[in-house]
């Protein structure tokens, strides 16, 4: 199955309600960013792969993203 969401509360809906696998994710979205996305996710499937993108070459982002174990 492949879904797209608009926005983290959306995706966040999709993957309680469908077995997911990989997300492909923005760190940058309405109403729950990426990384907030992948700590929900990670309460409710820890096996879920994840896949962050991003146009913003911040390191706090990078920082978040090593915070909630996301691996490069």
């Amino acid at each position: 199955m492949t879904a797209t969401a608009r926005n983290g509360r959306e995706a966040l809906e999709i993957i309680k309600q469908n077995a997911v696998d990989l997300i492909i994710t923005d760190i940058k979205m309405p109403y729950m960013d990426g990384l907030e996305l992948i700590a929900n996710v990670k309460k409710l499937n820890h096996k879920i792969k994840f896949i962050v993108i991003s146009g913003y070459s911040e390191f706090e982002y990078a920082k978040k993203a090593i915070d909630v174990n996301v691996i490069g």
